[in-house]
């Protein structure tokens, strides 16, 4: 279904970025339903409580992982099929951009928030196994919030380690 480019890259200039990028073998207007779709973001993210898709609409997303926790924050980006970004209270800027590539969609996946140092490398396998769920889900799949694959993550997190020192 996809293919890393890249698994994570830490950016240091005044404030840490994450950025993750996935050549996906489906055209761009079905990741953008992954995106968008309350429904389908579900199936990968979090259960959206309210997302209003227009530049300063409301976003409220609860992880079923985090007792209940989620983020609150705006849209600060929508440009459909293109680029879309939450502004968040808990993640922080989260920037998703896409364009088309022969046989599919490039995805540019951004984290602006301020992660300490003792955390890069968790913060980056979290998301990483957020976007193998993203994968998994344009081929129709869902988490299963209760058989979280934590080894998944565990082992994102020892690469990540090994690869940053």
């Amino acid at each position: 279904m996809s293919t890393d480019n890249a698994g994570g890259v830490v950016l240091r200039d005044g404030r840490r970025v994450l950025r993750f990028e996935r050549v996906l073998d489906v055209p761009v207007e079905a990741v953008w339903r992954v995106l968008t779709v309350p429904e389908r973001v579900s199936a990968w993210l979090a259960d959206v409580e309210e997302l209003d898709l227009v530049v300063g609409g409301r976003v409220a997303l609860r992880c079923p992982t985090t007792d209940g926790a989620g983020a609150r924050g705006s849209v600060t980006a929508h440009e459909p099929t293109r680029v879309l970004e939450f502004d968040t209270d808990l993640y922080g800027r989260l920037r998703w951009e896409l364009t088309g590539v022969a046989g599919g969609a490039r995805l540019l996946f951004t984290v602006d928030q301020d992660v300490p140092d003792d955390q890069v490398t968790r913060m980056l396998a979290n998301w990483h196994v957020h976007l193998d769920f993203l994968t998994e889900a344009l081929a129709g799949a869902r988490v299963d919030w209760d058989d979280f694959p934590l080894h998944r993550w565990e082992s994102y997190v020892d690469s990540y380690r090994a690869a940053l020192g």
